[in-house]
Order: structure tokens, then sequence, then C-alpha cells
């Protein structure tokens, strides 16, 4: 706005000094070519100043004519030439100092201070030259013509001389008051105009401003954990399309963090879960004279569906349970929690593995989720007969090593999964079967984790290769044979990971 101001100021100055100019030499040339000579060569005095007195009259008229910013008018005679009477508008002798400016044309401009009665400030002066030819020259130069046309020769124009110069005094001090004014109106311009600037601006920066705030307010929003906060686009431009990607980038954090929050309760959950699964199974082993006996857990997940357990049914009879949920995780070990609870309950002074089973599904039948089931194999020991009585609810077979013969045979009475059938199906199929075991002899409960084990060719463990480990390291004290069946299972598996639970429980005989 100052630029503008500044410009608007020089153009007004130049637009005045142009009309002054105008005026001046537009002045002093009229009045040198109009100015009618005789004055000068008349020999009638009279007529001379007749013709001066005139001329008087018409400048003091000039300059007394508010039309014009005329001050003063003179004529002055050429220094050189004749001396005509003095023309002037007036008779007052001011002081006058004056500077010279470049000339226009033949008008000569200079420029300074006037100071006389009646006016005091800043004129310009306009000086013109008036010319003219004599009358003597004149009729020489016509008879040269004549002369010279009769002889051939070429005829010259007659040449004006300078007789003398016409002066105008133009008033110049409105220019300095012309640009005064010009600059007050140029500066409250200017002023008005910074003002509208400043404003226009705020106006526009909030404008600009006021989505990218927004944005920042998102952003500290966020920032803060409040990942329900929306950002809503209020521009189509790039901080509208940053607004719309903070809004997709804030949309899946909350994503992530419910995700986040979902896993660590699985986590939390699965952390009780095996917490209540680990209190579930058996704190020791029981120890039973002329027995060797040991078992071996390991979940492939945090929470697994197999279970194991030793249940003292009398003084007599110790009950073996090796069993394996369908569902794995948290309904798994939900499941497994209630076998074992009906078991133990089942299983109070009742040596008879079948009917323990039956009174086991018939309640978790009815409570069981469906698609669940259990695969249990309950065997009962008497300590004292060496006897063991064995019941497989679909369960993968016991193997009984003799040593007599250095054989395995496998125990595989019939029956189905628990929880499949609520009726007398599973209790018409639940069977039993009952073998004597010798000195030296060995048995195993697994579940199929340890057969299904699969190695990086997705090749299984398999039942026959179990059976060949048994016959080959049957005499290992029962620790130690698990140790080594354990060590070839992940021997067998390499980098494979593992798929199933996997549970052991091994007795021999001493």
């Amino acid at each position: 706005m100052s630029v503008l101001g500044i410009y608007l100021y020089g153009v007004a100055a130049e637009r005045i000094d142009h009309l002054i100019n105008q005026n001046g030499v537009v002045a002093a040339k009229e009045l040198a070519t109009f100015l009618d000579p005789f004055f000068v060569y008349s020999d009638d005095m009279q007529r001379r100043i007749e013709l001066t007195q005139q001329w008087n009259d018409k400048l003091h008229a000039l300059v007394a004519d508010p039309a014009h910013e005329f001050l003063h008018i003179r004529v002055t005679p050429d220094p050189d030439g004749f001396q005509p009477p003095y023309l002037a508008s007036s008779q007052e002798a001011p002081r006058v100092n004056l500077r010279p400016l470049p000339p226009i044309g033949e008008v000569t401009v200079r420029e300074g201070t006037y100071s006389g009665a009646s006016f005091r400030g800043r004129i310009r002066v306009f000086t013109a030259p008036i010319r003219a030819v004599p009358p003597d020259t004149e009729a020489a130069e016509a008879s040269e013509d004549d002369a010279g046309a009769e002889a051939g020769n070429e005829s010259r124009a007659p040449k004006p001389r300078v007789i003398g110069y016409a002066h105008v005094f133009v008033k110049a001090d409105h220019i300095d008051r012309t640009k005064r004014e010009t600059y007050g109106h140029v500066a409250k311009a200017t002023a008005v105009g910074i003002a509208v600037a400043i404003v226009l601006s705020i106006g526009m920066s909030m404008l600009l401003v006021r989505p990218l705030r927004q944005l920042v307010g998102d952003i500290e929003a966020v920032a803060e954990g409040d990942l329900e906060h929306r950002t809503v686009p209020c521009s189509s431009d790039e901080i509208g399309q940053v607004a719309h990607q903070f809004d997709e980038m804030t949309r899946s954090l909350r994503r992530a963090r419910e995700l986040e929050q979902q896993r660590q309760a699985i986590e939390n959950e699965l952390a009780i879960a095996t917490e209540i699964q680990t209190k579930l199974l058996p704190e020791r082993i029981p120890q039973i004279p002329g027995f060797d006996l040991f078992s071996f857990y390991l979940s492939a997940r945090e929470v697994g569906g197999d279970y194991y357990d030793f249940l003292v049914i009398d003084q007599t009879h110790l009950g073996l349970v090796v069993a394996d949920v369908s569902g794995k995780g948290i309904p798994g070990a939900m499941v497994m929690t209630m076998v074992r609870s009906l078991l133990r309950l089942a299983s109070h002074r009742e040596s008879s593995p079948a009917e323990t089973l039956r009174k086991v599904n018939r309640i978790l039948a009815r409570d069981i989720r469906p698609g669940m089931f259990v695969t249990a194999l309950y065997a009962v020991l008497d300590v004292h007969s060496h006897q063991l009585t064995v019941s497989s609810a679909g369960h993968s077979p016991l193997l009984h090593y003799r040593a007599a013969s250095g054989t395995v045979q496998r125990v595989n009475p019939s029956g189905m999964a628990l929880g499949f059938d609520k009726g007398r199906t599973f209790d018409d199929t639940i069977a039993e079967q009952t073998i004597t075991l010798a000195p030296g002899d060995r048995i195993l409960a697994y579940t199929d984790g340890v057969i299904e084990a699969l190695d990086e060719e997705g090749e299984e463990f398999g039942l026959e290769r179990l059976e060949a480990l048994l016959v080959e390291f049957a005499a290992l004290p029962s620790k130690d044979f698990t140790d080594t069946l354990v060590a070839r299972l992940e021997e067998h598996r390499g980098s494979a990971e593992q798929s199933d639970d996997i549970t052991i429980t091994t007795l021999r005989v001493d």
C-alpha cells in the first residue's frame, strides 16, 4: 500500500507540473506570436504610445483573469537590439530568485520564489522569443527578389530576428499545496488501505489457518489418547486431504487398540485358565511300592486340552486317567475342569472304570457345548493283585509291554467318546479289559499328540515307532523312559511346530 501511495503521489505531482508548464508555454508562445511588433519599428511616437498602452491593458486583463494562474506578464526588449518601451502587467518591483529548469522547445523555464506587494510564493517563469522582420528589410529583400528574378538569380526569404522576449510569470505555489493535499489524501488512502489489508489478511489468515488449527487440535486430542475423536475435513485442499488421512489413521489406531485390548483380554483369560489348569493337574505323582510311576505333559498352546490324573479309589485301588478334550484354549480348559470334577466324584469307591465313565457321561453330555467331546482312557490298578482294568472312551489304545516275551500288546476295549451320546448308546458300548502285570512289564498311556507328531515333511511319528521305542527302552526307569520318548519326539519333529498337546503316563512293575 505504501508503494501505491508513493506512486499516486508522483503521478499527481507530475500531472500538476504538466498543467502548469502547458499553460505557461502556451501563454508565452501566443504572446510572442501575436504581439504586434509595430511599436518597435513605427516612427509614429503617438502610435507607439497607444500600442504600448493597449498591450499593457491586455496584459493586466490576463493577470486579473481568475481562470489563469498568471501572476505577472512582461515584455522586454532584446538587449542587443532596439530599445522599445517597457511593457508589464504591473509596476511593482518584486524580489525574484530563479533557477533554470529544462527548456520546453524554444521556451525557457525557470522556477523560484516571488516576493512582491501582491503575492509571495513560488513561481515559474516561461520566456518565449519575439521574432519580427523590419519593414526596410522586407522592402529591400522584395526589390532584390524582383531583380534577381529578372536576372535569373534565386530569391531568398526574409529572415526574422529576435526583437524581444515575452515573459509569463505563473503562480506555482499551488504545486506544493496540491502536493501536500495529495499526499494527505494518499496518506489517508494508504492508511485505509493498510487497515483494509490488515483486516483482509486477518480474515484470510483465519480462513486459511482455521483448517490447520482444527487439524492441530485433532492431532493433540488423539495424542492425548482420545482415539474416539473424529477428524472432519473442512476443506478439499491439501490440508483437507491430510485431515482425511489423519482420520483414517485414527480409525486404524482405534481398531488396533481394540484388537490389542482383545488380545490382552484373551491373554489374561489364558493366563487365568493356565493357572487353573496347572492347579488341576496333580501336584505330585503317587509313590506305590513295587511300581515306578511317572507322567509328563506339554501343551502346544498356552492352555491345552489334554488332562491326566491319579485317583485314589480306596486302599488297594488307584485310578489312572489320560484324556484329550476336542477343544483347545479356554473352552477346552473348562471342559477339562468338568471332566476332572466328575471323575473324582464318580470314582469314589467305584473300582469299575466302565461304570465310572458311564456316570461321567450322563452329566457331561447334558452340559458340554455342541460339537465338543472328550476321549479318555481310564484304568484301575489293583496294587495287591497287579491287575489293571482298562476302559476307553474312544481313546488311543493302552500299550502293554510284556517283559517275558519282549512284545507289546494293544489294550483297546470298545467305547465312544464322552459327550457324544446322552443315553444308552454310550452305556452299551463302553467295555472293560483286564490285564495282569508281571515284574518288568510296562504300560504306556498317551494322547494323540504323541503318535500324530509331525516332522518337517508332514510324516507322523506313528504307533509302530512308539511300540518299537517301548520295546527298546522299557527297562529304563519311568522318568528316563519318558525323557527318551520326548527326546525322540523332538528329534522327529525337527524345526516343525508342535501341532498338539503331548501327555504321557507310564508305569513299570519292579
